[in-house]
C-alpha cells in the first residue's frame, strides 16, 4: 500500500504530495485542476511496458490519429512542454520501500 505520493513537473502540476494515504483515499477537485494528471502519474508507474503503448489513449479520447499522438507525446507530460525538465513521481509504501 502507498502511504506517500509526490509528484513533480509532470503534466499541470509543479510540485504535489499526498501524505499520508490510506488504504481508501478520495480525490476531489474542479475541472481542471490536476484529478486526472494524478492518476496518469500512478497509471505511469505501475503500467507493464506492454500497457505504455496505449497510454496516450487510457484517459483521454483519442480525437487524433496515433502517429500524430505520439509526435506530441513527450512534450505533452512535460510543464511549458520543456523536454530540459525532468518529471519525478516518488512513492513510498507501508513497508517503507520508495
Amino acid at each position: 500500500m502507498l502511504t506517500l505520493l509526490r509528484i513533480e513537473y509532470f503534466r499541470g502540476l509543479k510540485d504535489l504530495s499526498f501524505e499520508p494515504l490510506s488504504r481508501i483515499n478520495v480525490l476531489t477537485g474542479f475541472n481542471n485542476s490536476g484529478k486526472t494528471t494524478v492518476l496518469e502519474a500512478l497509471y505511469l508507474l505501475f503500467a507493464r511496458r506492454d500497457q505504455l503503448v496505449n497510454y496516450p489513449s487510457v484517459f483521454r479520447s483519442a480525437q487524433t490519429d496515433q502517429a500524430e499522438r505520439y509526435e506530441h507525446f513527450w512534450r505533452w507530460l512535460l510543464p511549458d512542454g520543456d523536454l530540459d525538465k525532468e518529471a519525478q513521481l516518488h512513492v513510498v509504501t507501508d513497508d517503507k520501500k520508495s
